[in-house]
């Protein structure tokens, strides 16, 4: 259960630093105007920066941290039966 967790979880933090850049500025607010009727303007970045954007780092290496441990973790079923 909780490889699984570990190997889901990573995979999302991944995605989302490998999209960081076309996604809104605002994330929720920009997914919830695209649920919601009452839509407000959404602004999305297209010019990329010169420097490093350490939110796109920090969410590359926790995914690929949290899928590192997902993999490397042992079964706990396979532990029991031996």
């Amino acid at each position: 259960m909780m490889k699984r967790f570990l190997i889901i979880s990573g995979c999302f933090f991944l995605l989302i630093g490998l999209f960081h850049d076309s996604l809104p500025l605002e994330l929720v607010s920009g997914l919830w105007n695209m649920f919601n009727s009452d839509s407000r303007t959404t602004y999305f970045r297209v010019v990329p920066r010169e420097s490093v954007d350490y939110t796109q780092v920090v969410l590359l290496g926790l995914g690929a941290l949290l899928l590192a441990a997902g993999l490397l973790r042992r079964s706990s079923n396979g532990a029991a039966n031996q």
